[in-house]
């Protein structure tokens, strides 16, 4: 496909449950800002694969902007991780489908990690191994990459004492998931339920979603989630989403 480079920019922005009031207070593990991170990751020149679509309009590959913006997220935000899930508390990273992309206290969740296998209820010598999480913690895709050899270090102080206690700690940041959204529109719903089973698991503290509205909304398929659509599938369950969100409308020039 011949590739095009537009630039990608915020047009439009919504806020649920008290986002804009948090918005300024995030940061990362080494308190840096979040807001500034996020606004220049979205707003930035891509190069994407351009079409012809069926009705002759210019048209963009989604999975190619898809690619972009994931190629560019750790430079923007070096503290992102991608395509996670949350289990029993812990963020794991593997080809399950889960977020998009998570920013949290790596510290932290490696606590809660050791918690779920050693501590209580404690699976060490179990039915489940702790060897089982190594290839999921260490399969992210980010620059925050640990062989084997150093994840065993990292672990193995904790993994004396009696079993059944667990680690006490804090974050020093709030724990931010989200999606980068523009496949078909019936992954909406989907994507908020994956939320609030995910909150009954790990504390989430804000969430982030990102689709497309303006130019880009129509130089994609027909058929996609949009920030208009996912705007109203909050409303409707605004009840139910406790979580405090920030909604983009990502657009190009």
């Amino acid at each position: 496909m011949p590739q095009v480079t537009k630039t990608f920019y915020i047009n439009q922005e919504s806020f649920y449950n008290n986002g804009q009031l948090l918005l300024p207070l995030l940061t990362d593990s080494a308190h840096n800002p979040l807001e500034g991170q996020i606004r220049s990751w979205m707003n930035h020149n891509y190069t994407v694969d351009s079409l012809v679509r069926s009705d002759g309009r210019f048209g963009i590959s989604a999975s190619s902007l898809n690619t972009a913006l994931r190629n560019q997220m750790n430079v923007s935000v070096p503290t992102a991780y991608g395509e996670c899930y949350v289990k029993d508390g812990m963020f794991l990273h593997n080809s399950k489908e889960g977020f998009d992309f998570a920013i949290y206290d790596d510290n932290f969740n490696i606590c809660n990690i050791v918690n779920s296998f050693v501590g209580n209820p404690g699976k060490l010598y179990g039915d489940t191994k702790i060897d089982f999480i190594y290839n999921k913690v260490l399969n992210i895709q980010t620059h925050q990459v640990y062989d084997q050899q150093t994840w065993r270090n990292r672990i193995a102080p904790y993994l004396v004492g009696t079993l059944g206690n667990n680690i006490n700690a804090t974050r020093d940041c709030m724990t931010i998931v989200g999606e980068l959204q523009f496949g078909n529109w019936a992954l909406v719903k989907h994507d908020l339920l994956r939320l609030l089973n995910s909150s009954e698991s790990a504390q989430i503290d804000y969430y982030i979603y990102v689709a497309a509205t303006g130019n880009l909304k129509n130089a994609l398929s027909a058929q996609i989630v949009t920030y208009d659509s996912i705007k109203s599938a909050i409303e409707e369950n605004q009840r139910l989403i406790k979580t405090p969100l920030w909604v983009i409308g990502l657009d190009f020039q």
